[in-house]
């Protein structure tokens, strides 16, 4: 989702006719902002546990995705903040549920996580940049959004070992 947007946002900004410069704010906007989500990930998920914070993070970012591609003016940049707040609200999450993964080497366990994770999007987003067209561009937002809700559910399938503690009990 996170490559996806960083792809298309600037792509969608400047065929409404904004600069690449505009498009390349947003993304800024989403990244920067984004570390709010990552501080806030990881107290909540110290607080509430590992399975909520997926959740929250993939509704959000599903809930937010498709105004932010919608919004004119100044709106988009709210509503890029608000993806980028729940864009990385997980992303701690994920690098302890990869260092679990690998007990032995966690090292290995959050490069694999946060690289693997990167590496699938950027395949990804090359397979929706073939599809995609300049008349089909807003689908690509529902698609992410759909993704995000399909990531909820795998999250809800997670093994217990996966999960904190206090998800264990």
């Amino acid at each position: 989702m996170t490559a996806g947007l960083v792809a298309f946002v600037p792509i969608l900004w400047h065929l409404r006719g904004g600069s690449l410069v505009g498009g390349a704010s947003i993304v800024t906007t989403m990244l920067v902002i984004g570390v709010i989500g990552n501080l806030a990930g990881g107290h909540l998920t110290d607080t509430l546990g590992r399975r909520p914070i997926l959740l929250l993070s993939a509704v959000a970012m599903s809930v937010f995705i498709v105004p932010m591609a919608l919004v004119h003016g100044v709106w988009i940049w709210i509503f890029a903040a608000l993806v980028g707040v729940s864009m990385f609200l997980s992303a701690s999450t994920t690098v302890l549920i990869g260092q679990d993964m690998f007990p032995g080497s966690k090292s290995m366990g959050s490069g694999i996580a946060m690289g693997l994770a990167n590496g699938v999007g950027a395949i990804l987003v090359l397979v929706l940049g073939l599809w995609v067209s300049a008349s089909t561009l807003m689908l690509v937002f529902w698609v992410l959004a759909a993704v995000g809700l399909l990531s909820g559910l795998l999250a809800l399938g997670f093994p217990p070992a996966l999960m904190s503690a206090h998800e264990r009990a």
